[in-house]
């Protein structure tokens, strides 16, 4: 009767861990979601980012560089082309500034999914586990029962 018994416990362990297994994945699906709706958030402020700043770039640089460099020019006495260089230098790092800012709005999205990946390779270890402590404590195929 024990042994009988132990076959009922054994029966109902595979139900069981289907069971916990159809929910870990459905938990699973649900974080992902809500993970990557966070991270297109955060990735929409990274693209905006870089939009403004090449729009920034390209429409107004010229005009600015040459308003910057008629100001130098005036201010500090120095010829044209090296007012016209300082202007241009100051615009490049303003331009680089903003990249930069962008590409770290970008990597913080892109972080929220990595986490949900190293969950779900987490819980996939641990189905593994428990599937491979299921087969060891399953009798044999060739065993009475």
């Amino acid at each position: 009767m024990n042994h009988q018994d132990s076959n009922d416990d054994t029966g109902g362990s595979k139900p069981r861990l289907a069971q916990t297994l159809l929910e870990m994945g459905e938990l699973q699906l649900m974080l992902l979601r809500a993970d990557a709706a966070a991270a297109t958030k955060a990735s929409y402020a990274a693209i905006v980012m870089v939009a403004v700043a090449v729009c920034l770039l390209i429409a107004a640089a010229p005009v600015l560089l040459l308003a910057a460099a008629a100001w130098i020019e005036e201010g500090f006495g120095l010829s044209r082309p090296v007012s016209l260089a300082a202007a241009g230098g100051a615009a490049a790092v303003a331009a680089t500034l903003l990249l930069l800012a962008a590409r770290r709005a970008a990597g913080r999205g892109l972080s929220m999914l990595s986490r949900t990946l190293d969950e779900l390779a987490q819980n996939l270890e641990s189905v593994k586990r428990g599937l491979a402590d299921a087969r060891d404590d399953a009798p044999p195929p060739n065993s009475p029962r």
